[in-house]
């Protein structure tokens, strides 16, 4: 139900006066915009008559709050104008949306189909048309976040499941970077990442991690900043602290314990949510970083080569 009430809450980066305490939520019947002060809500865009949308909580969204992915329940994808209140209907299969921070892409993939994930561009699907498309380079992808390459370039980011590699992906010119494997972060590890808007931080993405078990790597229940490069190359991995975060497994009692991470826009701040080893409720919990820490990672000394986890004994 926690899930449902959040229903994708994203809020409103476009600095437009009076958006700043502005959420977006989609539920049943369309998209609201809510005030996080007063707790005022207005409708964005209401659903056509007789379509049911989905509760989305993994509901994407352009940094400017310009466009919205949502999804009408198990069947197609819709994008709506947050400004204009405009919404459009695909025959583009509504699974999991996304949005690229740009607001240039949107995502659909349905979870454990075999399938990759299909990216569109907006702009194509404003004209009526979702002939153009791009596809994930990965049959069975995981978590995901967003992030800019020092080039400027846009990069979704993604699990593989099938090879265990973390990796990240050009929609525009369809460039796959494989920047670290599973095993060199240890075995029995979840993740999320982030998404990554600013400018001085471009290179970098966020990942946090938890384990169902006690720390048995140095990777387990932390934070850190990876750098995106190609493995071949060593990217840097900056440690930032244990998030104190516990979950077994079950994610019907612990999903929300697990350590979602969100970056600020400049960078310089990472939020996120702990339980406290499982000791407390979840609580929201802040870590300040230096202004200057992309100059300064970029300035250290390389990475050395990286030594891999064996493989864990398949059990029965």
């Amino acid at each position: 139900e926690l899930e449902k009430a959040m229903a994708g809450a994203k809020g409103d980066l476009s600095g437009t006066s009076g958006t700043q305490n502005t959420i977006y939520l989609t539920d049943v019947g369309g998209i609201v915009a809510q005030d996080v002060i007063t707790g005022a809500q207005r409708t964005i865009w209401k659903h056509p008559a007789g379509v049911t949308m989905a509760h989305e909580g993994h509901a994407g969204q352009a940094t400017d709050a310009s466009w919205r992915a949502c999804r009408q329940t198990s069947t197609r994808l819709w994008m709506v104008n947050l400004k204009t209140g405009q919404g459009y209907g695909t025959r583009a299969w509504g699974g999991v949306t996304d949005v690229s921070p740009s607001g240039r892409w949107v995502m659909t993939d349905v979870s454990g189909d075999g399938k990759p994930a299909i990216f569109y561009p907006i702009a194509d699907i404003i004209a009526g048309t979702t002939t153009t498309q791009r596809l994930l380079p990965c049959a069975d992808s995981g978590h995901d976040g967003w992030t800019f390459g020092k080039d400027g370039k846009e990069y979704y980011l993604f699990q593989d499941n099938r090879n265990d590699w973390f990796s990240a992906w050009c929609p525009d010119t369809g460039e796959r970077i494989d920047v670290i494997h599973y095993s060199e972060l240890g075995w029995d590890y979840g993740q999320h990442m982030s998404v990554n808007i600013a400018p001085a931080a471009r290179g970098w993405f966020l990942m946090a991690a938890q384990s169902t078990t006690a720390a048995t790597s140095w990777s387990h229940h932390q934070l850190m900043m990876i750098e995106l490069k190609p493995a071949a190359q060593h990217p840097k991995i900056w440690r930032l602290g244990h998030n104190n975060v516990y979950s077994n497994g079950d994610k019907s009692v612990y999903y929300f314990a697990e350590g979602f991470a969100s970056l600020n826009p400049a960078g310089t701040r990472i939020w996120w949510g702990s339980n406290w080893n499982g000791t407390d409720n979840l609580n929201l919990y802040c870590m300040d970083l230096p202004d200057h820490w992309p100059s300064m990672l970029d300035a250290s000394p390389p990475a050395p080569t990286p030594t891999t986890s064996p493989s864990p004994t398949p059990t029965a």
